[in-house]
Formats: C-alpha cells, sequence, structure tokens
C-alpha cells in the first residue's frame, strides 16, 4: 500500500489554521492507517508524520517540549506528535 499518495504538506501560514489542521490530520491518519505503517517502529512512524507534514512542521517539531517524565516515550509517539501540533 506504499504506492498510495502522501498527504499534501500542512501550510502553517493563512486563515483557519485550527480547520485546516484537522482537515490534515484526519487525512493523514487515513494514509498511515492504509498503508499499515501502525505495524512499524516507533521512530517510522514519527518519520513518516514528520515527512508527510512537510519541512515546516519539522521545524517546529524540533521546538516541541515534553513532561520531563513522559519525554522520551512523547517524541516517539507519533499521535502525541499530532496532538501537540493541535495544540
Amino acid at each position: 500500500m506504499d504506492h498510495l499518495r502522501l498527504p499534501e504538506p500542512f501550510s502553517f501560514e493563512g486563515p483557519n489554521v485550527a480547520q485546516r489542521w484537522t482537515r490534515w490530520r484526519k487525512q493523514f491518519q487515513t494514509y498511515f492507517t492504509a498503508c499499515e505503517y501502525g505495524k512499524k517502529s516507533k521512530d517510522v512512524q514519527v518519520a513518516v508524520l514528520l515527512h508527510s507534514a512537510g519541512q515546516e512542521a519539522q521545524d517546529i517539531h524540533e521546538h516541541f517540549q515534553f513532561d520531563e517524565e513522559t519525554a522520551e516515550a512523547g517524541k516517539k509517539n507519533y499521535t502525541k506528535i499530532l496532538d501537540k501540533f493541535g495544540d
């Protein structure tokens, strides 16, 4: 299923960012499920997310802070990272 088209990179510029993010997230999760990336390692899952979201998202991701006790788990959990972008 890797032949499915990636979602377009997300743009954080412009109007209705929250609404557009919700739509992009749903599109990404459909792609992620269809390609069975849930069976891959956590590192691969995060890499697929960041690659799909684009360079701007990768730059923002580098500045994310996670709770000290859950930092390592958060950095390797694509759904927690999606939530961070949503925040």
